[in-house]
């Protein structure tokens, strides 16, 4: 269990790293001109804010959407019975007479 969540904060952290990284290289020519748009319509706390909003938030929702989605893996992998399941559902898939779900009709 400890590893499992080891690798998925370790994935987050990394995917953070990479965004941090590509908006480093990508920030300087664009930047200035945003603040500089927004600063005569907001001031400069209004300006400040909406460059750590472009700074900030993305990579936030990368980790949450990552975690959450490396997470539904992590709870699949470790239930571990050894069955065939249903890829929708999750129905147990033994001893079926025709090669669909019982439980939701999708087609195996």
């Amino acid at each position: 269990m400890r590893e499992l969540w080891f690798r998925t904060i370790a994935t987050m952290a990394i995917a953070s790293l990479l965004y941090l990284l590509v908006f480093t290289l990508i920030a300087p020519p664009w930047m200035p001109l945003i603040i500089g748009w927004l600063q005569p319509r907001l001031g400069n706390l209004g300006a400040t804010m909406a460059g750590m909003m472009l700074f900030a938030l993305p990579p936030i929702l990368l980790a949450v959407g990552l975690f959450t989605y490396l997470d539904d893996r992590n709870r699949a992998f470790k239930r571990g019975d050894n069955e065939t399941r249903c890829r929708r559902c999750g129905h147990i898939l033994r001893g079926l007479s025709e090669p669909r779900c019982p439980e939701c009709g999708e087609k195996i």
